[in-house]
């Protein structure tokens, strides 16, 4: 009998082992915050990781949180002050340029002491399109 009790030690020791492990492994995944690789920057400087996309129906750029009961939120250039796509590598930033009187976001492509923005004003009709880009 002493036998058949440390065989049985011998065997389901292991694969109680291995179990357990894998259990603590599955736990440890599901408890990793969601890291999302793109990201904005509020008027009070916080930065905020978050998944942004574009509305297929209206065209409007949306950022979603981690929180999956949290609904899309526009990005305005009242509230975010600079957003950051990781996916194409691209960073956009709330600019008052000459020819408009109120915010609107243009690409960054060069950021120091002075920021290099890039915009193309395009038109529908017979009017030629021009382009350019903003110091600020």
């Amino acid at each position: 009998m002493k036998l058949f009790y440390t065989k049985m030690l011998l065997y389901c020791l292991p694969l109680f082992l291995v179990l357990n492990t894998k259990a603590q492994n599955q736990a440890a995944k599901q408890q990793k915050p969601v890291q999302y690789p793109d990201y904005i920057i509020n008027i009070k400087g916080d930065t905020l990781h978050c998944n942004i996309g574009k509305n297929f129906l209206t065209g409007s750029i949306r950022y979603t949180l981690s929180d999956p009961r949290i609904l899309p939120v526009r990005i305005k250039t009242d509230s975010i002050k600079e957003y950051h796509i990781a996916r194409t590598n691209t960073t956009f930033g709330s600019v008052i340029t000459e020819d408009h009187s109120s915010a609107r976001f243009l690409e960054v492509l060069e950021k120091g002491k002075l920021i290099l923005y890039a915009y193309s004003n395009t038109t529908t009709g017979f009017l030629p399109t021009a382009g350019g880009w903003a110091l600020q």
